[in-house]
């Protein structure tokens, strides 16, 4: 039974999603990969010399360039400004400055709050977090005198869950911790389950010790 728990203890979390690719059936996973040519119709093989990534930065400041000189002639169509009284222009103006409000995420406080979490029907969803057992594990994957360790999940977004492991001491909880991994990291790895990193970096379970 995998059941609601409250946020209490250490979360160590990793925001990745679970996707796998569904193929149909008898399709050779390698197709049409295999034989492909090493170059592709209709193109050429790049042989360009020196740093490429100072060639593509060249090239995207040259389309910008050119696209900003392009748009002192074509915004005038986005516009459509009354000059016959400040009233009116700033009237006729109102549309583009809702837009520009719209691209730079300022939001208007007079319109309706907009819940962008489609994958919850809650206008405030409160935060849920299941205990989970992946591969067949168990809920609890480790144990010492002072704390427990679980494996968690929690909803993000429609079908997108974070999972991570959840320490929670078997005593009062002193403080409510969220430790992140670095990029090269398990949540294991901070917790002191598994080897590969120093021991002086496994903070999250020095700090259960000493805690608690």
């Amino acid at each position: 039974m995998k059941n609601d728990i409250s946020l209490i203890g250490i979360i160590i979390f990793c925001l990745i999603s679970r996707v796998e690719a569904q193929l149909p059936a008898n399709t050779d996973a390698n197709f049409p990969y295999k034989n492909m040519p090493a170059v592709m119709p209709g193109t050429n093989a790049l042989t360009w010399d020196g740093d490429l990534s100072v060639k593509m930065l060249d090239g995207a400041h040259k389309f910008i360039d050119a696209k900003i000189d392009e748009s002192i002639v074509n915004r005038l169509k986005f516009w459509n400004r009354n000059f016959s009284s400040m009233e009116a222009y700033e009237l006729s103006v109102e549309p583009n400055r809702r837009r520009f409000m719209k691209c730079i995420g300022v939001e208007d406080k007079n319109e309706p709050l907009i819940n962008y979490d489609t994958g919850l029907e809650d206008k405030n969803p409160t935060v849920s977090m299941q205990r989970i057992a992946i591969n067949n594990d168990p809920e609890l994957i480790a144990e010492t005198s002072k704390y427990r360790v679980y494996q968690v999940r929690w909803p993000v977004l429609n079908r997108i869950n974070g999972e991570g492991l959840f320490l929670q001491p078997k005593t009062k909880p002193l403080a409510n911790i969220i430790a992140i991994p670095d990029a090269d990291q398990t949540p294991e790895q901070l917790a002191g389950l598994s080897p590969g990193i120093a021991v002086k970096s496994q903070f999250v379970s020095q700090r259960m010790d000493s805690r608690y």
